[in-house]
């Protein structure tokens, strides 16, 4: 069965929510530290597939973040990322899908995950800019005081 044009562009905004995808969730990891552990539960894969995308920094190297609900945690190797999704993640909307395979997904459950997702980056670049704000305003004012 072929989509109409209209179906289609209806869903052209929700399809460009970035980390929609598990195989753009995956491309995130790059050498997890838990992958070359062969009794770790916790892998990239396991994680993208519960919906993470990798956060990791020096300082914590496996954290990892839901783009649908913005809950970031680290990890443990012996952590089933489902399941720690699932503890902390009552209501979002992936976890209430409880869909781990996006091939799936219905066109109308994609929509509502990829419009779902835009909203939370939309939230998380606001923040960002708010952020920005306060360090050029504080460094603004740090400046006139000391004229």
């Amino acid at each position: 069965m072929k989509r109409s044009k209209a179906a289609h562009k209806s869903m052209e905004p929700a399809l460009q929510a970035k980390y929609l995808f598990h195989h753009d969730r995956a491309l995130t990891f790059k050498k997890f530290p838990f992958d070359s552990m062969k009794t770790a539960t916790c892998t990239s894969a396991a994680l993208a597939a519960a919906g993470f995308y990798c956060t990791a920094t020096k300082e914590a190297p496996t954290s990892a973040k839901c783009p649908f609900c913005l809950k970031e945690l680290e990890f443990d190797p012996e952590d089933d990322p489902w399941e720690e999704h699932l503890k902390r993640g009552q209501n979002c909307e992936f976890v209430k899908l409880n869909k781990l395979d996006d091939k799936s997904w219905t066109v109308e459950e994609t929509i509502r995950l990829g419009n779902v997702c835009r909203i939370q980056q939309n939230f998380e670049n606001q923040i960002a800019f708010l952020d920005g704000l306060k360090v050029s305003t504080t460094t603004n004012v740090a400046k006139l005081k000391l004229k």
